[in-house]
């Protein structure tokens, strides 16, 4: 008995049964991960985000930086719209074909407006002649005289450069026009909603005013190398951060499901508050320094929750506005009687 013992043991711990068990207990890890869900691999993103300068050497060519936006590189007024691109490439695509981008702006600074709402391209230079301007008075019509959407992407062997003409001829796929009712909300350390009514009229009269498309050009686009739709773009509502006063979107769209990745395009236009609207002192102009923020945060794929497999952090990148070196229009010129105007 004793020596079939010792058999057995001398077999369990010779080199041959010491590698069968090793394969078997490979061959049960592997099936352990086959049983489980299927879920999209985050993979690291390119991700490209740039705004318009407007004074680069010649005034009205627009030149897209990544850093602050000041008087050394560009003539900005209070009612006009930056223009904001984001290029995300490679995102890896999700079975239930669903995308989310987030971001934000600076909407106050103490009781003074920054950027009051978004708007798309089309009217912060195209849709007005170039102008980018919803005040009274069609300040410097040379604004936006020129602009290359590919430029400044670097070059050779840049992805950005590489794509960029797919992406900028592709067909453009709108969002919505945020409600202006969304914007009436209070804001952290607001007793009411006063100052944020006052941005909910002044989108009012933007639309039937100084908008060629009414709330249309208030609509940003998407657009792609794969097929997307469906676009959607919410208010979220106001946040604190340190002090300041955030508004938050959400860019959600429908893309594709299969195996892969695809890249997009997105245009989004920044409107600069005017004291105009909402009085002496409270245009953006006001602030000091260069806290006009306009950040992208996340990309979510899929449905909620998100783990850390569906998101995808941006990096919170920042475009900057200098408030001090943006300019205040002129009042319009009313001359009475009428029959004598000079202007």
């Amino acid at each position: 008995m004793s020596s079939s013992l010792s058999l057995c043991s001398a077999y369990f711990n010779s080199p041959i049964s010491r590698v069968k068990r090793y394969a078997t207990a490979i061959k049960i890890l592997l099936l352990s991960f086959l049983l489980l869900p299927i879920t999209t691999m985050v993979k690291s993103q390119t991700v490209h985000w740039s705004q318009s300068s407007n004074k680069n050497n010649t005034q009205g060519t627009v030149v897209w930086i990544g850093s602050i936006v000041q008087s050394s590189n560009s003539t900005f007024y209070e009612g006009q719209s930056t223009l904001q691109r984001l290029f995300l490439l490679d995102i890896p695509t999700d079975p239930t074909g669903k995308y989310k981008l987030t971001f934000k702006h600076l909407a106050t600074k103490g009781s003074i407006n920054a950027y009051d709402f978004v708007t798309g391209w089309n009217n912060a230079g195209g849709a007005l002649g170039g102008k980018a301007i919803s005040t009274s008075n069609a300040i410097d019509p040379n604004c936006f005289l020129n602009i290359d959407n590919c430029s400044q992407t670097g070059q050779n062997n840049d992805p950005v450069f590489l794509i960029c003409g797919t992406l900028d001829a592709a067909p453009l796929v709108y969002s919505n026009a945020v409600p202006s009712s969304s914007y009436a909300v209070p804001s952290p350390g607001t007793p009411n909603v006063s100052s944020n009514s006052n941005v909910k009229a002044r989108i009012e009269d933007w639309d039937n005013n100084f908008s060629p498309t009414g709330s249309d050009g208030r609509r940003i686009t998407i657009q792609s190398n794969a097929t997307v739709s469906a676009a959607n773009l919410v208010m979220t509502g106001y946040g604190d951060d340190n002090g300041d006063v955030y508004a938050h979107y959400e860019l959600s769209w429908t893309g594709p499901t299969a195996p892969g990745s695809f890249s997009v395009l997105v245009k989004i236009g920044g409107h600069i508050a005017d004291q105009l609207f909402y009085g002496v002192g409270k245009g953006a102009s006001n602030i000091n320094g260069g806290p006009y923020h306009f950040k992208v945060s996340d990309l979510y794929l899929g449905n909620a929750p998100f783990d850390s497999q569906h998101t995808i952090s941006l990096g919170d990148r920042d475009n900057q506005l200098k408030g001090a070196d943006i300019l205040i229009p002129p009042p319009p010129c009313v001359i009475a009687p009428q029959s004598q105007s000079i202007c």
